[in-house]
């Protein structure tokens, strides 16, 4: 008898966080059409042999299923003895996914069995039937906000793909890899990475510079990060950060350029905040535009304040997005004077805030081309800045062309526009190709820079 939370933490299969968040949110529309999408490129909505003996044949069937099934462990527990889950030769889980999921939620005891499977149904089993790239982007960042030793891997674009499947041999011998993605960052996107990175979670080390000298050693430190390569991210999930240490130093041993082959977060919060960005299509977009050098002091307060007023009130923040014209501060387009933004949490009738520089927005619904809940809860339609979600420009095009106040909104639309032209082109950095020697010379200089920075912490 084993915790079935426990048991869901070690397994590979990527199907079982679908299942969870289906438990987990039985009114979610958007959750719903992922664990569907996610059966479809499993077995195409057909069992042969059911549980149950309850036909599953179609995407009804399986929501009917699903639903019976948490129904029944919900009122009559889960009996071990009759339901044991297999554990194939691989220490996979070969049947039983439902069960687990459910269970795990319920924080319920679980019985196995070994038997002589060997099958693996992983992000690489759903990637070659074609599931939906975005809701595998959705199920990897659940997983990295449920998983306490979920950690995500940094591989820079300057290190030689060749080597890649050595990596992941050598974190498989630490832990596992749940999850891989390639990710395209401008010059903009990996110095607002390295902001992020160094400047976030702890006191913001003073290498990276400041907007006084346009963050130098943050932009030094991408460049020699930088390659033609895109980079590679890893959802790397081990138990030990020992382990975790020793498994960036010998990656950083495997690539032979110190510090800028990988890095690998230390916080939990850091971990959330990076998976934000790589596993959301908007949020890639933003950084990638948002120029490295653009601060904005007064939105990020009024983000914070929102942030607590919400943690009392019992507000789930990811229940929470940012919209009117707050977008366009971030992504640097033009400063707004308050922070606006919709809400679909159940205690939302407590959180009605009117206030100059801070209000909920639902008195402007009408303008908006979805519900909220399908804006706030599907990632087609947000972004993530500073831990919480924003409305897309394209949402926000829509809202405001509808309302057309002018000349504000006329305007706005303009800026929006020129942004979705330019945003995947921007970059206030060409990349040049640099050869060894020149490399090497600029590894040195960037050493002088770091050479007063005396913490020693290790972080890349």
């Amino acid at each position: 008898m084993q915790k079935a939370l426990d048991l869901f933490l070690r397994q590979k299969r990527f199907d079982l966080i679908f299942k969870y968040l289906y438990v987990k949110y039985p009114h979610n529309n958007f959750i719903k059409q992922a664990y569907l999408e996610n059966i479809r490129a499993f077995n195409d909505f057909y069992e042969d042999d059911p549980s149950y003996k309850c036909p599953k044949e179609s995407p009804q069937d399986f929501l009917n299923s699903f639903d019976k099934l948490i129904l029944s462990i919900k009122d009559n527990n889960f009996i071990a003895t009759n339901n044991q889950i297999p554990i194939g030769k691989n220490n996979e889980i070969s049947d039983g996914a439902h069960r687990l999921a459910i269970c795990a939620f319920l924080d319920l005891n679980i019985e196995t069995k070994e038997d002589d499977s060997d099958e693996l149904y992983d992000f690489i089993f759903f990637r070659k039937n074609n599931m939906s790239k975005d809701i595998m982007d959705y199920g990897a960042l659940e997983y990295v906000k449920l998983h306490p030793h979920a950690y995500i891997v940094n591989l820079h674009s300057i290190t030689d793909r060749d080597k890649d499947e050595e990596v992941y041999r050598l974190l498989e011998t630490y832990g596992f890899v749940f999850y891989q993605k390639d990710v395209q960052l401008s010059f903009n996107g990996y110095v607002n990475l390295k902001k992020i990175s160094y400047g976030s979670f702890w006191n913001q080390e003073s290498w990276i510079g400041d907007t006084h000298n346009k963050f130098a050693g943050a932009q030094e430190h991408a460049r020699l990060s930088m390659g033609q390569n895109p980079m590679r991210v890893y959802i790397f999930v081990c138990d030990e950060f020992e382990k975790v240490v020793k498994a960036k130093q010998e990656i950083r041993n495997l690539f032979g350029i110190g510090n800028y082959s990988v890095h690998i977060n230390d916080t939990k919060e850091e971990a959330i905040a990076l998976a934000q960005i790589y596993f959301n299509q908007n949020s890639l977009d933003m950084i990638n535009y948002r120029s490295f050098k653009y601060e904005s002091s007064k939105i990020d307060s009024l983000i914070q304040r929102l942030m607590s007023l919400a943690k009392e009130k019992t507000i789930n923040i990811d229940n929470i997005c940012g919209s009117g014209s707050t977008p366009l501060n971030v992504y640097g387009l033009r400063e707004s004077s308050d922070l606006d933004f919709l809400c679909c949490d159940e205690n939302n009738d407590n959180f009605n805030i009117q206030e100059e520089d801070l209000s909920n927005h639902d008195s402007e619904l009408i303008y908006y081309p979805y519900p909220k809940d399908e804006i706030i809860n599907n990632p087609k339609f947000h972004f993530y800045y500073k831990g919480m979600k924003f409305i897309s420009l394209d949402i926000l095009y829509q809202m405001k062309k509808k309302r057309n106040e002018k000349p504000k909104d006329i305007k706005d639309c303009k800026l929006i526009q020129h942004a979705k032209k330019n945003r995947r082109l921007r970059g206030d950095f060409k990349l040049i190709q640099k050869n060894k020697i020149g490399n090497k010379r600029e590894i040195i200089l960037f050493g002088v820079l770091k050479f007063c920075y005396t913490k020693n912490k290790n972080k890349g």
